[in-house]
This record gives C-alpha cells, structure tokens and sequence, in this order.
C-alpha cells in the first residue's frame, strides 16, 4: 500500500511539476492567459486530481492526443 502511495504522490508531484511549467509558459501569450487564467487554473486542477487518482488513464488520454 505503500508504494503505490508513492507512486500516485509521484504522478501527483510530476503533473504539479507540468502545470508549473504551463502556467510560467503561458503569461508569454498575454491575451489568452488574461482571458483564461482561471479557465486554465481550473483545469490543471483537475488534471492533478485525475492524475493522483488515475495516472494510467490520465497518461493513455494524453498519449491519443
């Protein structure tokens, strides 16, 4: 149980780390960060929650992409 709490915490911290570099990226497109920061912040918050609940199923909608 254990590490599979460390593995969801690490898939947690490695999506936190994703939209880190989104939202220090984004600012460079003015216009559209003004218009969607709080579009943008509510979804990396759902894609850090569905990636600490279900990282596989997070990862295999990514890679369709």
């Amino acid at each position: 149980m254990n590490l599979l709490s460390l593995k969801e915490l690490a898939h947690f911290l490695t999506f936190l780390g994703g939209i880190v570099l989104a939202v220090t990226v984004l600012p460079k497109v003015k216009v559209a960060y003004s218009m969607f920061t709080g579009f943008n912040y509510s979804i990396a918050v759902t894609l850090a929650y569905v990636g600490s609940i279900k990282p596989d199923f997070l990862l295999n909608t990514l890679a369709k992409k």
